[in-house]
């Protein structure tokens, strides 16, 4: 099975800025897994579907979006244990953890 790490570069614009603009998704939608090159098992490009059509977020292809995203915005870094002065610790990439 292929990830989305993997085929990053392959992957269509719309795609990549769906993904990146949709932090606290854990599926693909069938319509953006359209867009994904399908290689088919010979190559290995090929994204493990459900039974509907979408594609389910692995925690590692979390972590590689979140990497991706905080290139694109420069500061913005994840503060986990970081105290916010009301004892609770805060983090930009909250979302990804629901």
């Amino acid at each position: 099975m292929t990830s989305i790490s993997e085929i990053w570069a392959l992957l269509d614009t719309d795609v990549q800025q769906w993904l990146l603009d949709n932090p606290g998704t854990r599926v693909l939608p069938r319509l953006y897994v359209n867009h994904v090159p399908a290689g088919g098992p010979e190559t290995g490009q090929c994204l493990r579907l459900d039974e509907h059509g979408d594609y389910w977020l692995t925690p590692e292809e979390m972590v590689f979006l979140t990497a991706r995203r905080q290139e694109l915005v420069p500061g913005k870094q994840d503060t986990v244990g970081a105290d916010s002065g009301g004892g609770e610790s805060t983090r930009t990439g909250e979302a990804l953890d629901r």
